[in-house]
Protein backbone atom coordinates (compact mmCIF):
# COMPACT_ATOMS: atom_id res chain seq x y z
CA UNK A 1 0.00 0.00 0.00
CA UNK A 2 1.59 3.31 -1.02
CA UNK A 3 1.67 6.40 1.20
CA UNK A 4 -1.37 8.07 -0.39
CA UNK A 5 -3.54 4.95 -0.19
CA UNK A 6 -2.40 4.36 3.38
CA UNK A 7 -3.32 7.92 4.28
CA UNK A 8 -6.79 7.67 2.76
CA UNK A 9 -7.41 4.26 4.35
CA UNK A 10 -6.39 5.44 7.81
CA UNK A 11 -8.43 8.65 7.58
CA UNK A 12 -11.53 6.64 6.65
CA UNK A 13 -10.84 4.15 9.44
CA UNK A 14 -10.27 6.97 11.93
CA UNK A 15 -13.61 8.57 11.02
CA UNK A 16 -15.36 5.20 11.25
CA UNK A 17 -14.04 4.43 14.72
CA UNK A 18 -14.66 7.92 16.02
CA UNK A 19 -18.16 8.52 14.65
CA UNK A 20 -19.61 5.03 15.17
CA UNK A 21 -17.68 4.60 18.42
CA UNK A 22 -19.15 7.82 19.81
CA UNK A 23 -22.66 6.42 19.43
CA UNK A 24 -21.83 3.18 21.27
CA UNK A 25 -20.30 5.12 24.15
CA UNK A 26 -23.89 5.92 25.11
CA UNK A 27 -24.31 2.27 26.21
CA UNK A 28 -23.30 1.29 29.77
CA UNK A 29 -20.03 -0.55 30.47
CA UNK A 30 -20.55 -4.22 31.33
CA UNK A 31 -18.30 -5.18 34.24
CA UNK A 32 -18.13 -8.85 33.26
CA UNK A 33 -17.13 -8.31 29.61
CA UNK A 34 -13.55 -8.68 28.35
CA UNK A 35 -12.56 -8.07 24.71
CA UNK A 36 -9.50 -9.90 23.37
CA UNK A 37 -7.56 -9.47 20.15
CA UNK A 38 -4.33 -10.94 18.76
CA UNK A 39 -2.27 -9.63 15.82
CA UNK A 40 -4.94 -7.25 14.54
CA UNK A 41 -7.61 -9.94 14.42
CA UNK A 42 -5.53 -12.70 12.83
CA UNK A 43 -6.72 -15.54 15.03
CA UNK A 44 -6.78 -17.24 18.38
CA UNK A 45 -3.26 -17.31 19.76
CA UNK A 46 -0.27 -15.73 21.46
CA UNK A 47 -0.47 -14.18 24.94
CA UNK A 48 -4.18 -13.24 24.83
CA UNK A 49 -5.16 -16.88 24.17
CA UNK A 50 -3.51 -18.19 27.30
CA UNK A 51 -4.90 -15.41 29.48
CA UNK A 52 -8.41 -16.10 28.15
CA UNK A 53 -8.05 -19.83 28.77
CA UNK A 54 -6.92 -19.23 32.33
CA UNK A 55 -9.95 -17.05 32.95
CA UNK A 56 -12.28 -19.65 31.45
CA UNK A 57 -10.80 -22.55 33.43
CA UNK A 58 -10.15 -20.98 36.80
CA UNK A 59 -12.77 -18.28 37.31
CA UNK A 60 -16.08 -19.12 38.95
CA UNK A 61 -17.60 -15.75 38.12
CA UNK A 62 -19.52 -15.79 34.79
CA UNK A 63 -17.63 -13.75 32.18
CA UNK A 64 -18.43 -12.55 28.68
CA UNK A 65 -15.33 -13.25 26.59
CA UNK A 66 -15.36 -11.54 23.18
CA UNK A 67 -12.65 -12.12 20.55
CA UNK A 68 -12.09 -9.83 17.56
CA UNK A 69 -11.16 -11.54 14.26
CA UNK A 70 -10.74 -10.50 10.63
CA UNK A 71 -11.96 -13.64 8.86
CA UNK A 72 -14.00 -16.67 9.73
CA UNK A 73 -13.37 -18.17 13.20
CA UNK A 74 -11.26 -21.32 13.29
CA UNK A 75 -12.17 -24.46 15.21
CA UNK A 76 -9.75 -23.60 18.01
CA UNK A 77 -12.04 -21.07 19.67
CA UNK A 78 -13.67 -22.41 22.86
CA UNK A 79 -17.47 -22.46 22.82
CA UNK A 80 -17.53 -19.91 25.64
CA UNK A 81 -15.75 -17.32 23.48
CA UNK A 82 -17.89 -15.07 21.28
CA UNK A 83 -16.13 -14.15 18.03
CA UNK A 84 -16.85 -10.77 16.48
CA UNK A 85 -15.70 -9.43 13.12
CA UNK A 86 -13.08 -6.72 13.35
CA UNK A 87 -14.23 -3.44 11.80
CA UNK A 88 -17.93 -4.18 12.31
CA UNK A 89 -20.56 -2.37 14.37
CA UNK A 90 -20.36 -5.24 16.83
CA UNK A 91 -16.65 -4.65 17.36
CA UNK A 92 -17.24 -1.01 18.25
CA UNK A 93 -20.15 -1.92 20.50
CA UNK A 94 -18.11 -4.47 22.45
CA UNK A 95 -15.02 -2.24 22.67
CA UNK A 96 -17.23 0.57 23.96
CA UNK A 97 -19.00 -1.55 26.57
CA UNK A 98 -16.29 -3.95 27.81
CA UNK A 99 -14.69 -3.48 31.18
CA UNK A 100 -11.28 -4.74 30.04
CA UNK A 101 -9.40 -4.94 26.72
CA UNK A 102 -6.57 -7.41 26.16
CA UNK A 103 -4.40 -7.06 23.06
CA UNK A 104 -0.92 -8.05 21.87
CA UNK A 105 -0.68 -5.36 19.18
CA UNK A 106 -1.61 -1.72 18.86
CA UNK A 107 -5.15 -0.40 18.58
CA UNK A 108 -5.95 1.93 15.69
CA UNK A 109 -5.61 5.53 16.87
CA UNK A 110 -9.30 6.13 16.19
CA UNK A 111 -10.21 3.74 19.04
CA UNK A 112 -10.82 5.53 22.33
CA UNK A 113 -11.01 4.04 25.80
CA UNK A 114 -13.73 5.30 28.12
CA UNK A 115 -13.39 6.33 31.73
CA UNK A 116 -13.64 3.22 33.97
CA UNK A 117 -12.40 0.94 31.20
CA UNK A 118 -9.05 -0.86 31.53
CA UNK A 119 -6.54 -1.98 28.93
CA UNK A 120 -3.93 -4.74 29.25
CA UNK A 121 -1.27 -4.62 26.53
CA UNK A 122 0.57 -7.97 26.48
CA UNK A 123 2.78 -7.25 23.43
CA UNK A 124 3.86 -10.19 21.24
CA UNK A 125 7.60 -10.48 21.79
CA UNK A 126 9.94 -10.93 24.68
CA UNK A 127 13.59 -10.29 23.93
CA UNK A 128 13.95 -9.12 20.34
CA UNK A 129 16.60 -8.26 17.75
CA UNK A 130 14.97 -5.72 15.46
CA UNK A 131 14.38 -2.11 16.31
CA UNK A 132 10.75 -1.44 17.19
CA UNK A 133 8.52 1.44 18.28
CA UNK A 134 10.43 4.74 18.77
CA UNK A 135 13.70 3.15 17.59
CA UNK A 136 12.30 2.06 14.22
CA UNK A 137 11.55 3.89 10.98
CA UNK A 138 7.76 3.77 11.17
CA UNK A 139 4.94 5.56 9.38
CA UNK A 140 3.31 8.57 11.01
CA UNK A 141 0.10 6.55 11.24
CA UNK A 142 1.68 3.76 13.22
CA UNK A 143 3.59 6.12 15.53
CA UNK A 144 0.41 8.09 16.22
CA UNK A 145 -1.62 4.98 17.05
CA UNK A 146 1.25 3.52 19.09
CA UNK A 147 1.57 6.65 21.23
CA UNK A 148 -2.18 6.75 21.83
CA UNK A 149 -2.19 3.02 22.57
CA UNK A 150 0.54 3.43 25.19
CA UNK A 151 -1.33 6.37 26.69
CA UNK A 152 -4.50 4.26 26.97
CA UNK A 153 -2.78 1.17 28.40
CA UNK A 154 -3.14 0.54 32.13
CA UNK A 155 -0.61 -2.28 32.29
CA UNK A 156 2.05 -3.92 30.11
CA UNK A 157 3.37 -7.46 30.59
CA UNK A 158 7.12 -8.05 30.66
CA UNK A 159 9.10 -11.28 30.48
CA UNK A 160 12.47 -9.95 31.60
CA UNK A 161 14.43 -7.14 33.17
CA UNK A 162 15.66 -6.30 29.66
CA UNK A 163 12.13 -6.02 28.24
CA UNK A 164 11.01 -3.75 31.07
CA UNK A 165 13.92 -1.43 30.28
CA UNK A 166 12.90 -1.37 26.60
CA UNK A 167 9.29 -0.52 27.49
CA UNK A 168 10.51 2.48 29.46
CA UNK A 169 12.95 3.52 26.78
CA UNK A 170 11.06 3.25 23.48
CA UNK A 171 7.37 2.42 24.01
CA UNK A 172 6.22 5.91 25.01
CA UNK A 173 5.00 4.28 28.23
CA UNK A 174 5.38 5.35 31.87
CA UNK A 175 2.63 3.29 33.50
CA UNK A 176 2.44 -0.02 35.36
CA UNK A 177 4.50 -2.98 34.17
CA UNK A 178 3.88 -6.50 35.44
CA UNK A 179 7.22 -8.34 35.22
CA UNK A 180 5.63 -11.79 35.31
CA UNK A 181 6.75 -13.51 32.09
CA UNK A 182 4.95 -14.11 28.80
CA UNK A 183 1.61 -15.95 29.22
CA UNK A 184 2.23 -17.88 26.01
CA UNK A 185 5.39 -19.31 27.56
CA UNK A 186 3.44 -20.91 30.41
CA UNK A 187 2.49 -23.49 27.83
CA UNK A 188 6.15 -24.17 27.10
CA UNK A 189 7.50 -23.99 30.64
CA UNK A 190 4.68 -25.55 32.58
CA UNK A 191 3.16 -27.99 30.09
CA UNK A 192 6.21 -29.69 28.62
CA UNK A 193 4.87 -32.90 30.14
CA UNK A 194 1.93 -32.56 27.74
CA UNK A 195 4.29 -32.44 24.79
CA UNK A 196 3.23 -35.89 23.58
CA UNK A 197 -0.40 -34.82 23.16
CA UNK A 198 0.61 -31.55 21.47
CA UNK A 199 2.98 -33.38 19.15
CA UNK A 200 0.22 -35.79 18.14
CA UNK A 201 -2.11 -32.86 17.44
CA UNK A 202 0.46 -31.22 15.15
CA UNK A 203 1.37 -34.49 13.43
CA UNK A 204 -2.29 -35.31 12.83
CA UNK A 205 -3.01 -31.82 11.48
CA UNK A 206 -0.28 -32.03 8.85
CA UNK A 207 -0.63 -35.81 8.39
CA UNK A 208 3.03 -36.42 9.23
CA UNK A 209 4.32 -39.97 9.72
CA UNK A 210 5.17 -40.57 13.36
CA UNK A 211 8.72 -41.75 12.53
CA UNK A 212 9.69 -38.33 11.15
CA UNK A 213 11.08 -35.33 12.99
CA UNK A 214 10.08 -31.70 12.50
CA UNK A 215 12.32 -28.74 11.77
CA UNK A 216 10.33 -25.53 12.11
CA UNK A 217 11.37 -22.64 9.87
CA UNK A 218 9.78 -19.43 11.19
CA UNK A 219 11.35 -16.22 9.81
CA UNK A 220 10.06 -12.73 10.53
CA UNK A 221 8.68 -10.39 7.86
CA UNK A 222 10.51 -7.76 5.79
CA UNK A 223 9.10 -4.26 5.67
CA UNK A 224 8.45 -4.45 1.93
CA UNK A 225 6.86 -7.92 2.17
CA UNK A 226 9.60 -9.41 -0.02
CA UNK A 227 10.16 -13.18 0.31
CA UNK A 228 13.60 -13.34 -1.36
CA UNK A 229 15.43 -13.77 1.96
CA UNK A 230 13.57 -17.04 2.58
CA UNK A 231 15.99 -18.97 0.39
CA UNK A 232 16.69 -22.10 2.41
CA UNK A 233 17.20 -25.18 0.27
CA UNK A 234 14.77 -27.42 2.12
CA UNK A 235 15.92 -30.65 0.49
CA UNK A 236 19.55 -29.99 1.45
CA UNK A 237 18.41 -29.01 4.93
CA UNK A 238 16.56 -32.30 5.46
CA UNK A 239 19.50 -34.27 4.02
CA UNK A 240 21.94 -32.51 6.38
CA UNK A 241 19.74 -33.21 9.40
CA UNK A 242 19.42 -36.85 8.45
CA UNK A 243 23.20 -37.10 8.00
CA UNK A 244 24.32 -35.33 11.17
CA UNK A 245 21.31 -35.60 13.52
CA UNK A 246 19.95 -38.93 12.28
CA UNK A 247 16.37 -39.87 11.46
CA UNK A 248 13.97 -38.71 8.76
CA UNK A 249 12.89 -35.06 8.74
CA UNK A 250 10.15 -32.80 7.40
CA UNK A 251 10.00 -29.00 7.33
CA UNK A 252 7.17 -26.79 8.58
CA UNK A 253 7.37 -23.27 7.15
CA UNK A 254 5.60 -20.62 9.19
CA UNK A 255 5.64 -17.03 7.97
CA UNK A 256 5.06 -14.09 10.30
CA UNK A 257 1.35 -13.22 10.83
CA UNK A 258 1.91 -9.94 8.96
CA UNK A 259 2.58 -11.85 5.72
CA UNK A 260 0.81 -15.16 6.35
CA UNK A 261 -1.42 -14.36 3.39
CA UNK A 262 1.63 -14.60 1.12
CA UNK A 263 2.41 -18.17 2.23
CA UNK A 264 1.02 -19.60 -1.02
CA UNK A 265 3.91 -17.92 -2.88
CA UNK A 266 6.51 -20.04 -1.08
CA UNK A 267 7.90 -23.03 -3.00
CA UNK A 268 7.55 -25.99 -0.66
CA UNK A 269 8.35 -29.30 -2.33
CA UNK A 270 8.35 -32.84 -0.99
CA UNK A 271 8.42 -33.08 2.80
CA UNK A 272 7.82 -29.34 3.24
CA UNK A 273 4.52 -28.07 4.66
CA UNK A 274 2.84 -24.67 4.87
CA UNK A 275 2.27 -23.96 8.58
CA UNK A 276 1.59 -20.23 8.30
CA UNK A 277 -2.14 -20.59 8.97
CA UNK A 278 -1.76 -22.94 11.95
CA UNK A 279 -3.20 -21.00 14.86
CA UNK A 280 -0.67 -21.60 17.64
CA UNK A 281 3.06 -21.03 17.10
CA UNK A 282 3.93 -22.50 20.49
CA UNK A 283 2.35 -25.84 19.61
CA UNK A 284 4.54 -25.98 16.51
CA UNK A 285 7.60 -25.10 18.56
CA UNK A 286 6.83 -27.73 21.16
CA UNK A 287 6.30 -30.42 18.50
CA UNK A 288 9.52 -29.64 16.63
CA UNK A 289 13.06 -30.84 17.23
CA UNK A 290 14.76 -27.77 15.78
CA UNK A 291 13.81 -24.13 15.19
CA UNK A 292 15.39 -22.15 12.37
CA UNK A 293 14.59 -18.44 12.31
CA UNK A 294 16.22 -15.11 11.54
CA UNK A 295 15.35 -11.93 13.45
CA UNK A 296 12.12 -13.19 15.00
CA UNK A 297 11.62 -13.05 18.76
CA UNK A 298 10.34 -16.64 18.58
CA UNK A 299 14.04 -17.55 18.85
CA UNK A 300 13.94 -16.45 22.47
CA UNK A 301 10.92 -18.62 23.18
CA UNK A 302 13.05 -21.53 22.00
CA UNK A 303 16.00 -20.35 24.10
CA UNK A 304 13.59 -20.09 27.04
CA UNK A 305 12.96 -23.85 26.93
CA UNK A 306 16.40 -24.73 25.54
CA UNK A 307 14.93 -25.99 22.28
CA UNK A 308 17.62 -26.50 19.63
CA UNK A 309 17.80 -23.37 17.45
CA UNK A 310 19.85 -21.91 14.62
CA UNK A 311 19.71 -18.47 12.99
CA UNK A 312 19.55 -18.46 9.19
CA UNK A 313 19.79 -14.93 7.79
CA UNK A 314 21.03 -14.23 4.28
CA UNK A 315 20.33 -10.47 4.36
CA UNK A 316 21.85 -9.29 7.65
CA UNK A 317 23.48 -6.11 6.32
CA UNK A 318 20.46 -5.15 4.21
CA UNK A 319 18.05 -5.76 7.08
CA UNK A 320 20.23 -3.78 9.48
CA UNK A 321 20.33 -0.83 7.07
CA UNK A 322 16.56 -0.84 6.58
CA UNK A 323 15.31 -1.78 10.05
CA UNK A 324 18.26 -1.82 12.45
CA UNK A 325 18.99 -3.99 15.48
CA UNK A 326 18.37 -3.22 19.14
CA UNK A 327 20.15 -6.42 20.08
CA UNK A 328 22.98 -7.70 17.86
CA UNK A 329 22.60 -11.23 16.50
CA UNK A 330 25.89 -12.13 18.16
CA UNK A 331 24.27 -11.66 21.59
CA UNK A 332 22.00 -14.67 21.05
CA UNK A 333 23.27 -18.06 22.31
CA UNK A 334 22.91 -19.69 18.88
CA UNK A 335 24.94 -20.46 15.78
CA UNK A 336 24.40 -18.16 12.78
CA UNK A 337 24.31 -19.16 9.10
CA UNK A 338 24.20 -16.75 6.14
CA UNK A 339 23.73 -19.27 3.34
CA UNK A 340 22.83 -22.91 2.74
CA UNK A 341 26.42 -24.09 2.92
CA UNK A 342 26.89 -22.44 6.31
CA UNK A 343 23.56 -23.84 7.49
CA UNK A 344 24.77 -27.38 6.84
CA UNK A 345 27.99 -26.57 8.69
CA UNK A 346 26.09 -25.21 11.73
CA UNK A 347 23.97 -28.35 11.85
CA UNK A 348 27.16 -30.41 11.77
CA UNK A 349 28.78 -28.32 14.52
CA UNK A 350 25.76 -28.07 16.83
CA UNK A 351 26.39 -29.46 20.33
CA UNK A 352 23.32 -29.57 22.57
CA UNK A 353 25.19 -29.44 25.89
CA UNK A 354 27.08 -26.32 24.81
CA UNK A 355 23.87 -24.72 23.57
CA UNK A 356 22.09 -25.32 26.89
CA UNK A 357 24.91 -23.68 28.85
CA UNK A 358 24.73 -20.64 26.55
CA UNK A 359 20.94 -20.43 27.00
CA UNK A 360 21.29 -20.46 30.77
CA UNK A 361 23.98 -17.76 30.68
CA UNK A 362 21.82 -15.62 28.38
CA UNK A 363 18.82 -15.93 30.71
CA UNK A 364 20.90 -14.79 33.67
CA UNK A 365 22.39 -11.82 31.82
CA UNK A 366 19.07 -10.50 30.54
CA UNK A 367 16.95 -11.29 33.57
CA UNK A 368 14.61 -13.73 31.84
CA UNK A 369 11.73 -14.75 34.09
CA UNK A 370 11.37 -18.51 34.34
CA UNK A 371 7.99 -19.43 35.78
CA UNK A 372 4.78 -20.96 34.53
CA UNK A 373 2.07 -18.77 36.05
CA UNK A 374 2.13 -15.61 33.90
CA UNK A 375 -1.35 -16.42 32.52
CA UNK A 376 -2.72 -16.77 36.04
CA UNK A 377 -1.13 -13.58 37.26
CA UNK A 378 -2.41 -11.66 34.25
CA UNK A 379 -5.89 -13.18 34.77
CA UNK A 380 -5.72 -12.25 38.46
CA UNK A 381 -5.06 -8.62 37.50
CA UNK A 382 -8.10 -8.68 35.19
CA UNK A 383 -10.29 -10.27 37.84
CA UNK A 384 -9.20 -7.68 40.40
CA UNK A 385 -10.70 -5.08 38.06
CA UNK A 386 -13.82 -7.05 37.17
CA UNK A 387 -14.69 -8.21 40.67
CA UNK A 388 -14.00 -4.80 42.19
CA UNK A 389 -16.57 -3.22 39.93
CA UNK A 390 -19.22 -5.95 40.01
Amino acid sequence: MNAVRECIFNVILFCWYRIAGFFFRLFPIENDKIVFESFFGKGYGDNPKYIAENLLKNTTMPLKIVWLIKGEPCDDFPKMVQTVKRGSFKELYHLSTAKVWVDNSRKHFGVRKRKNQYYMQTWHGSVYFKQIESDAKLSIWYRTSAKRDSKMADVLLSSSRWQTEQYRRCFWYTGTILEIGMPRNDFLAGRMKEGVAVKKKVYDYFQIDCDKKIVLYAPTFRGDGNLDAYDIDYQKLMAALQKYWNGKWIVLVRLHPNIAGESSLVEYGEGVFNASLYSDMNELLLASELLITDYSSCLFDAVYIEKASIIYASDIEEYNNKRGFTLPLSAAPVLIARNNMELEDRIKRFVMSTYIKKCQKFSDEYGIIHRSDASKRAADWIMSIVSKNS
